[in-house]
């Protein structure tokens, strides 16, 4: 009969070194589980924000890219939209997650269209002067308009009462912003206690928006018609 040799190891801790030397099961690479979104006014002469989303697996690492017209146009967390070829095309994010053993996934955001700037209009003096003269001055921001897109121009109007649509130019010429972002308009309007409409019109209207500022001014003396005002619509 054969010599039957016993293991110097108890059952279960041989099972346990059986398994110990195996070699460790893969983990799996990140995966998004919620894709990324972009956060922030998406707009032109904005900054907006890439969030990454849910992952699994443990992700380490994230890196951003912003892609626009499928290309790679900056990569980082966050973004300046402050080029007319990004107004062309919708932006996205691309996020890659990368864990600790240098396994990555890659997800993308919904792409979204981003829309013309909006200029903040600032207004300094508001004041009704002898002879129906209007006087107006403020401040357009960003300073980007005037020294990067060409400027644009201020117009005094007001609505024609019981005539939809219609409105009284009250300014004589546009009144030009400068480039500190800064503007002095006149007009001239009737006596009477009237919405006054301060219009700023960009050079570059396809870059930003045409925003406008209502003030109620009281003019005490004037024309006995709207002397001056040119009549549009």
């Amino acid at each position: 009969m054969g010599t039957k040799i016993r293991s110097p190891f108890a059952p279960g801790l041989l099972a346990a070194l059986v398994l110990a030397a195996a070699p460790a099961a893969a983990l799996a690479a990140p995966a998004a589980t919620q894709p990324p979104t972009i956060g922030g006014a998406v707009r032109f002469g904005e900054a907006v924000r890439c969030e990454p989303g849910q992952w699994s697996g443990d992700p380490a690492s994230f890196r951003y890219d912003w892609i626009v017209n499928g290309s790679s146009r900056g990569s980082g967390q966050t973004f300046a939209i402050d080029d007319p070829y990004y107004v062309s095309y919708p932006l996205a994010c691309q996020v890659t997650a990368t864990d600790a053993a240098g396994a990555s996934g890659v997800a993308g955001s919904a792409p979204v269209q981003p829309g013309r700037g909006t200029p903040k209009v600032t207004i300094g003096r508001f004041v009704a002067q002898p002879r129906g003269r209007i006087l107006v001055t403020g401040k357009v921001a960003p300073l980007s308009i005037t020294r990067e897109w060409g400027g644009g121009s201020v117009v005094l109007r007001r609505s024609v009462p019981g005539r939809s649509g219609a409105v009284y130019q009250l300014s004589e010429r546009p009144a030009a912003i400068g480039r500190d972002g800064s503007f002095r308009a006149a007009g001239i309007d009737a006596p009477g206690r009237w919405k006054i409409r301060v219009d700023v019109v960009p050079s570059a209207i396809n870059l930003w928006e045409a925003p406008s500022v209502t003030r109620t001014l009281r003019i005490s003396r004037g024309g006995r018609s709207c002397g001056g005002c040119s009549l549009i619509g």
